[in-house]
């Protein structure tokens, strides 16, 4: 337990093979239950269930569809991802850092949304993605959460239920991202990965925390956001060490977003253009060190 002149705070740490961010936020929530109302108590199922050869057996079968370059990708990309690291040349890469509001990133899902597919479903992340690819890509890459589908996992299940989803994009389009690549492989997940397969430099990895954030509960009415560190943080430059195309953003309070995107410095004055143009002033940029 921590404490300080504003807060307690229990801290609790778990093995990630038992515990991912749709975990996290659902021990949030039946925390919150608990604390609201003491005679709570779950009334037609256990809190969690656990059943580790299901997720065994989904990754089985995926890895059986995959083609042989594939297959030799995923058992490979660990290692060749180290050495990649190892002995990547830094001075060329760059990461960019900003605060981005609800009424932004409403209005880059607004300016890239394909007017034609609005009756189709279209998330602020996928307009996200998309906006954040600025130049030609083969390959990109998501986590997914195998909760809500229809894979024999459970919404309560207390384990890792969290894959790397990858697809690819289409000639036609000179291999630029769009959101209805993106909403596709969220529906399909074509290609399912152990690790991060980035065997070329043609590829760009995206992750949102808003949507699991979105779920988290209150506490005697106070909201508490998931939040990883702040702009002065040192953990953050064991992240910034590496070279490595991605992207994360998360929520800090209703209406304020932290975005940070690292990638090679050209790509990333594109994007600090790009948010410019939508009226983002305050940016950090640094060289990777």
């Amino acid at each position: 337990m921590n404490h300080n002149q504003n807060y307690y705070g229990v801290t609790l740490l778990v093995n990630h093979l038992i515990v991912d961010g749709g975990t996290y936020f659902l021990l949030l929530k039946y925390l919150s239950q608990a604390y609201e109302d003491p005679e709570y108590v779950p009334k037609s199922e256990p809190l969690f269930t656990i059943d580790f050869n299901k997720i065994d057996d989904f990754i089985a079968a995926s890895f059986k569809k995959l083609s042989w370059k594939d297959k030799l990708l995923n058992s490979t990309s660990s290692i060749i991802l180290i050495c990649k690291m190892l002995v990547q040349n830094k001075n060329n890469w760059s990461s960019l850092e900003c605060i981005l509001t609800k009424e932004k990133l409403d209005l880059i899902k607004r300016k890239n949304q394909n007017l034609d597919n609005q009756e189709k479903v279209y998330s602020t992340n996928d307009a996200l993605f998309e906006f954040l690819s600025v130049v030609p890509i083969k390959r990109f890459i998501f986590p997914g959460n195998l909760r809500y589908r229809n894979v024999g996992i459970p919404e309560n299940y207390l384990g890792n239920a969290d894959v790397f989803v990858s697809d690819l994009t289409k000639a036609e389009s000179n291999y630029m991202l769009k959101h209805t690549d993106v909403r596709k492989s969220v529906n399909q997940f074509p290609l399912i990965y152990s690790l991060i397969p980035a065997l070329n430099e043609d590829y760009i990895f995206h992750n949102s925390w808003v949507k699991l954030q979105n779920y988290s509960p209150s506490f005697g009415g106070k909201l508490i956001l998931q939040k990883l560190f702040e702009f002065d943080d040192v953990p953050r430059k064991d992240l910034l060490s590496f070279a490595v195309k991605y992207s994360l953003i998360y929520k800090l309070t209703e209406n304020k977003y932290f975005l940070m995107y690292i990638n090679l410095k050209n790509v990333v004055s594109q994007v600090e253009k790009k948010l410019r143009n939508f009226g983002v002033e305050e940016m950090i940029i640094k060289a990777l060190s």
